[in-house]
């Protein structure tokens, strides 16, 4: 049954007529849109524990709407002007509405403003979990964009046959993957390592590098450079570089050598052998040219351990 409330008054001293807000609306139903009151009237149903506030009344429909105790709150829309916080969780942000930014964190206030996402005590691995269910997630920053973690980081794909894929848009646009330590690549078939052929570029393999004198030299290094001073191999003679490199696991290492005269004379340094063992590597050269050695030669190797 409809219910209808009038305007309380009451009579004042220096004025006829005081308007008074109307006590609550006690109950044992919810309002309906037949349940006609001041806007601002509260409408308290004590069997099911539900409050409602009349927020408006248009062609003869009025507008209620229910908010919940225990600091919750049910609204159709909700504007926050100043700073708040939840003190009780779990806090529920949900959206049923079909369109695209059904929920939305925007902030619109100058330069200096940040959004942030932080849980302080959490130390499982989904402390912060960003999932969706059906589709894809999408991250996209007018600046740089930063992913750290002080433990260990993973990309992965779970479907068959998925990729995933590094790639720069902008000209002269580099990947560069960066580690303390190693930097491993481990394919089921294959790693392939290509530039685009239809702009040809370049791959390039930097390892590290040590200068030494004499024929000795130690660069614990997957690729590395020994710059080796003082040599002078003469015409015809071999000479024994050997490579200290804690890299190399023993004797099935493969180990790509080249040597580079960087002297004046003639002094065809060339590889004859390389003979790995656990932590070193020696290298013979001969001297095929016609003049003894008088610079510095440059050993350039790649490990590949079985």
């Amino acid at each position: 049954m409809a219910t209808r409330k009038v305007n309380l008054v009451s009579y004042g001293q220096n004025q006829p007529l005081i308007g008074i807000f109307p006590p609550p609306i006690v109950t044992t139903r919810n309002p309906t849109a037949n349940d006609m009151a001041d806007i601002g009237q509260i409408w308290i149903n004590e069997s099911a524990n539900t409050a409602f506030v009349l927020t408006s009344i248009v062609a003869n429909v009025a507008t209620w709407q229910e908010f919940a105790f225990n600091g919750g709150a049910v609204f159709n829309n909700l504007t926050v002007t100043n700073a708040f916080t939840v003190t009780n969780g779990p806090a529920h942000i949900n959206s049923t509405v079909n369109v695209a930014n059904a929920i939305l964190l925007n902030a619109n206030g100058g330069a200096a403003e940040t959004i942030v996402i932080e849980s302080q005590q959490g130390t499982t691995a989904t402390a912060i979990n960003i999932d969706a269910v059906a589709g894809g997630v999408a991250l996209n920053a007018g600046m740089g964009m930063t992913l750290q973690s002080a433990d260990a980081m993973s990309l992965t794909t779970s479907g068959a046959a998925q990729n995933i894929n590094l790639t720069t848009l902008g000209a002269g646009s580099d990947i560069q993957l960066t580690a303390g330590g190693n930097i491993t690549a481990i394919g089921d078939t294959q790693i392939t390592l290509e530039t685009n052929v239809a702009t040809p570029g370049n791959i390039a393999l930097i390892g590290g590098t040590v200068a030494a004198a004499g024929a000795a030299a130690t660069l614990n290094a997957y690729i590395g450079t020994a710059i080796l001073s003082t040599l002078v191999t003469p015409s015809m003679a071999t000479e024994t570089i050997t490579i200290t490199n804690a890299v190399v696991t023993g004797v099935n290492s493969g180990i790509i050598v080249t040597a580079e005269n960087l002297g004046g004379n003639d002094a065809k340094m060339t590889v004859v052998r390389v003979i790995p063992a656990a932590g070193s590597f020696q290298v013979i050269l001969l001297n095929n040219g016609a003049a003894a050695l008088n610079g510095n030669l440059l050993i350039n190797w790649i490990v590949i351990n079985a």
